[in-house]
């Protein structure tokens, strides 16, 4: 049992640094940029950047976000799609460049939603509980 969480894990990361690549090619793409320039602003040879740019497995993952953050990529491009991925479910490549901003301020939200609910509600019972007391 044990071995196959193994190579799903493995394969879920291999997809996310696809996806990752993906996306830091697009990058650089649209904003003219040559490989050895993202080479020299990250310090990763260029050999390194054509290989997270294919998705291969054997990058890091600290290497993708260097890239990412070289282009000003916003980390939802990597952490939105691990959220998708860990679930096993296929995150849509369109959406990681077009939609990325505003998905990040969604997801921001909701847990924000979600801690203020938690909140007022413990905050509803104390105060029910100080005012039975009185």
């Amino acid at each position: 049992m044990r071995a196959h969480r193994r190579i799903g894990f493995a394969d879920r990361l291999a997809e996310l640094k696809l996806l990752s690549g993906w996306c830091i090619e697009r990058r650089r793409q649209q904003l003219h940029v040559a490989q050895e320039r993202l080479a020299d602003d990250t310090r990763i040879t260029s050999r390194w950047i054509r290989e997270i740019e294919s998705g291969n497995p054997r990058t890091t993952l600290d290497d993708h976000l260097k890239c990412a953050a070289a282009l000003d990529l916003p980390v939802g491009c990597v952490a939105i799609p691990l959220l998708f991925l860990e679930r096993s479910l296929r995150f849509p490549r369109e959406l990681i460049l077009t939609e990325t901003e505003t998905l990040e301020d969604r997801c921001i939200n909701a847990v924000s939603d979600q801690i203020l609910g938690q909140l007022r509600q413990t905050l509803g019972r104390d105060l029910a509980a100080h005012e039975a007391s009185d």
